[in-house]
């Protein structure tokens, strides 16, 4: 192989790479990322260092394991 052809190959499969990367970067930021503000249901009734007490309702009563932000 020449020097030029294998500059070109190179230069194809760093432009490949830098596609992937920003495409996956694109993808991820969307799925991880809040789809934006949000009205807020959830009544917060006490909250200390170790615990939050919510009014029981439908989605606070639901199991699982949630976050608040």
């Amino acid at each position: 192989m020449t020097k030029a052809a294998l500059l070109l190959a190179g230069t194809a499969a760093a432009v490949i790479v830098s596609a992937s990367a920003g495409a996956s970067l694109h993808i991820a930021r969307a799925l991880i990322t809040p789809a934006g503000e949000r009205p807020e249901r959830i009544r917060i009734l006490a909250a200390d260092d170790a615990t939050v007490t919510l009014h029981a309702d439908e989605d606070t009563l639901s199991p699982g394991v949630f976050s608040l932000y």
